[in-house]
C-alpha cells in the first residue's frame, strides 16, 4: 500500500517536472518566434517605404549617368569651340541630357515597383511561415497540458486502485459485502405458469 502511494507521488511529480521543463520551452521557442516576426515587421518597414533614389544600387546608377553626362558635356563644349557650333546645338545637347535623365529616373520608379512587390512577397511568406510556426506551438501547448492532466489521473486512478487492493486483500480486513437491512422484506411474486392462470 505504501508502495503504491509512493509510485503514485512519484508518478505525479515526474509528470510536473516534465510539465514545468516543456513549458519552460515553449516560452523559449514563443519568445524567439516573437523577436523574428518584430524582426520581419522591421525590416519590412524599412525595405518597403524607403526611398529608391536612396538604394545603394539606384544611387550608383544616378551618379554614374551624371559623371557621363558631365563627361558627355565637356566633350560637346569643346567640339562646339572648335566646330564654332551654334547655341541651338548646345541647347539641343542640353535636352538630350535631361531626356536621358528623365528616362533613367522613369526606370528606376518602374524597378521600384517590382522591387516593393517582391519585398511585400518575401513579406507575407516569412509572416505564413510565422504563423505556422505560432500554430505548431500553440497545439504542442494544447497536446502538452492534455498529455499531462492524462498522465495524472491515470497515475492517481492507479494508485487508488492499487491502495483499496491491498486494503481488501490486508490480512484480517473484512471483505466488502452488500448491506443488510433486517427490517424490510421483499414479498415473494408467484408468476402465472400457463396462459390464464
Amino acid at each position: 500500500m505504501i508502495g503504491a502511494a509512493i509510485t503514485g507521488g512519484l508518478g505525479l511529480l515526474g509528470g510536473l517536472f516534465g510539465g514545468i521543463k516543456a513549458a519552460k520551452q515553449r516560452k523559449k521557442a514563443q519568445k524567439a518566434l516573437n523577436e523574428e516576426r518584430e524582426y520581419n515587421d522591421s525590416l519590412f518597414n524599412k525595405e518597403y517605404y524607403s526611398d529608391p533614389l536612396q538604394r545603394s544600387d539606384n544611387a550608383a546608377l544616378l551618379r554614374n549617368l551624371r559623371e557621363g553626362l558631365k563627361d558627355r558635356t565637356k566633350s560637346s563644349a569643346s567640339t562646339a569651340a572648335i566646330t564654332g557650333a551654334t547655341p541651338e546645338a548646345m541647347v539641343a545637347e542640353k535636352e538630350v541630357a535631361n531626356k536621358s535623365i528623365t528616362d533613367t529616373v522613369s526606370n528606376i520608379s518602374a524597378m521600384n515597383t517590382q522591387y516593393k512587390d517582391n519585398v511585400m512577397n518575401r513579406y507575407l511568406n516569412q509572416r505564413q511561415n510565422l504563423y505556422n510556426q505560432q500554430q505548431q506551438i500553440n497545439g504542442q501547448n494544447t497536446e502538452s497540458w492534455t498529455n499531462y492532466m492524462q498522465n495524472g489521473l491515470s497515475t492517481a486512478l492507479n494508485s487508488a486502485g492499487s491502495i483499496g487492493q491491498s486494503m481488501l486483500n490486508t490480512p484480517g480486513s473484512t471483505p466488502l459485502q452488500a448491506p443488510v437491512n433486517t427490517g424490510v422484506t421483499v414479498p415473494k411474486i408467484n408468476y402465472p405458469t400457463k396462459f390464464g392462470e
